[in-house]
């Protein structure tokens, strides 16, 4: 039967009970399920159920199922509502506490959020109308009650004081595959830069939005260096199983690096050259950076860079990088040496030198006067190695120079000029 309070017994209760509610409460996800449900609960589609026979409050109650990674049982079907009925069959005869309080909407709305569309009220029940603030629901096993203007039979639905010490029942739901969740990642794609890549994750489910830390954890695995990343979302609580999603970290580009070769210019020996990459450095993350060889880039030369020519040096990215840098180097003519100069008659002089190997095409001669600051030059093919310079100024010394030359390509390749000699003119 019911008890009628005074009004203040009422107002004590008020601020007990509704002190204890939570109205956003929902069923604890932090718990491992296997591991709180008890192992004489009862399934019924896809839900657990137990019945806890040592009375509490409804605030209690609710509490301990949380606790233990459930709430107290909803009844949202007609089906569920026979479960429950069966469920009691062996229990005393009294009010079995459920998930509804009258502060969470009036009765309208279940503790874990969802909207009450079906009930099994007795005959002019709730009836609790002097003191509803302090009302929970509670469903009778083994037995009738009834009154003046109120009629419970075995199953339905009665309203009780909250802070009654009843018993209660906790309900689980098993917990739900994350498989076909779905998964939408901040970024999907990022350029190395040395650092760990962790895009946000937001994980939906039937409309959904989980929780972080509540309903699945994110970890991240290969998402440092360049190639394809993984995130793995491994549901908790009462969602199970894991998602993994990709995402791509590119290769950063070197062709704005800098490059230093050991040489860039060679003297003609008939050997093959091949100048040293002394650095690859690029700027990553507002800092510069050296890079390793055979780590970071690799290193490829022109083919022969025996010859006189340009040849090219490339610098490929590898590993995290991409892109190539090209550099050239020159394997230029040797140097000239002269054998004689001499002033066989007035005005002129005879020039020769010995030949220059590397199958230079041309060697060019410049002379002054010793008080000039201006060159003359004159240009011979490579069979000759002598000129007679005419039309100089008689007792007057000339400095003369001869270097060798090579059109490689359509580019023409000098090496050094000769030493320096000074000569006076018949």
């Amino acid at each position: 039967m019911k008890k009628v309070l005074s009004l203040f017994l009422s107002i004590v209760m008020l601020a007990s009970i509704t002190a204890g509610i939570d109205l956003s409460v929902s069923a604890a996800t932090n718990a491992d399920w296997d591991e709180y449900v008890p192992e004489k609960a009862v399934e019924y589609n896809g839900h657990y159920y137990y019945v806890y026979t040592n009375g509490k409050t409804w605030s209690e109650a609710e509490a301990y199922c949380e606790k233990l990674g459930g709430t107290l049982v909803t009844i949202t079907s007609s089906g569920e509502q026979a479960f429950i009925e069966d469920l009691l069959t062996d229990y005393e005869d009294e009010d079995y506490c459920i998930g509804l309080h009258y502060d969470l909407n009036e009765f309208g709305t279940w503790v874990t959020g969802e909207a009450v569309t079906y009930t099994n009220w007795g005959t002019n029940e709730p009836d609790g109308t002097e003191y509803y603030h302090y009302q929970c629901v509670g469903v009778i096993a083994n037995g009738t009650r009834s009154g003046s203007s109120y009629s419970i039979d075995l199953g339905e639905w009665d309203d009780r004081e909250a802070d009654e010490d009843l018993p209660f029942i906790c309900e689980w739901s098993e917990p739900f595959s994350i498989s076909s969740v779905k998964v939408k990642l901040s970024r999907t794609s990022y350029t190395y830069n040395g650092a760990a890549r962790k895009p946000s994750v937001t994980v939906t489910m039937n409309g959904k939005t989980l929780t972080k830390g509540t309903d699945y954890t994110v970890s991240y695995s290969n998402n440092k260096n360049a190639g394809t990343a993984t995130v793995k979302i491994k549901g908790i609580g009462i969602y199970t199983g894991t998602v993994k999603k990709t995402f791509k970290i590119k290769q950063k580009s070197i062709t704005d690096g800098s490059v230093s070769l050991s040489n860039t210019a060679y003297t003609y020996n008939g050997k093959a050259r091949k100048p040293a990459v002394e650095y690859v450095k690029i700027t990553l993350n507002g800092s510069k950076k050296t890079l390793k060889k055979g780590t970071d880039y690799t290193v490829s030369y022109s083919t022969g860079r025996k010859s006189i020519g340009k040849y090219k040096v490339t610098i490929k990215g590898t590993g995290n990088y991409t892109g190539t840098i090209t550099k050239t180097f020159k394997i230029k003519p040797k140097r000239v040496t002269l054998t004689s100069i001499k002033s066989p008659s007035k005005k002129k002089l005879t020039v020769k030198w010995a030949k220059v190997s590397g199958s230079v095409t041309k060697y060019q001669i410049r002379y002054r006067r010793k008080d000039a600051k201006e060159w003359s030059y004159e240009t011979v093919s490579a069979s000759s190695l002598k000129t007679t310079l005419t039309g100089l100024k008689s007792g007057k010394n000339y400095y003369v120079q001869v270097r060798a030359g090579k059109t490689v390509d359509g580019k023409l390749y000098y090496g050094e000029w000769s030493e320096k000699e000074i000569v006076t003119v018949k």
